[in-house]
């Protein structure tokens, strides 16, 4: 008596083949939501310096035009641009031998004034 054949059919994927792709798929995933976080963040924070820095030139080129506005000058400044509230802290340093001032500017965001965001300074002529 012959034995019948049994043939086996390889179609389709065994279980362990699935379970690795899903692994590597996951792993993927992940790593790609990982650095996906990473940028957002690096752009949040590009966004943020470019205000403060927009903010600082403003606010020295006010002062260096106007004498009046450097001999008032507030220590402190609130105010609200781009959908946040910032606080700039104006510095003047008088140096009468060289009729010259050295003004300082630095942005904070309110809330976390231990390291401002931006910083620049710049001299001014007294007359």
């Amino acid at each position: 008596m012959k034995k019948p054949k049994c043939k086996i059919s390889s179609k389709g994927f065994t279980l362990l083949e699935v379970m690795v792709a899903l692994a590597v798929f996951s792993l993927s995933a992940i790593a790609l939501t990982v650095q996906l976080e990473a940028s957002n963040q690096l752009r949040y924070n590009i966004i943020e310096r470019e205000q403060a820095l927009w903010l600082a030139q403003t606010e020295l080129s006010y002062l260096s035009q106007s004498e009046k506005a450097r001999s008032e000058l507030p220590e402190r400044k609130d105010l609200i641009f781009g959908g946040r509230d910032w606080m700039i802290s104006n510095e003047r340093e008088v140096h009468t031998s060289h009729g010259v001032s050295k003004l300082v500017v630095k942005v904070f965001v309110s809330g976390k004034e231990e390291k401002p965001v931006f910083t620049m300074e710049r001299y001014v002529r007294e007359k």
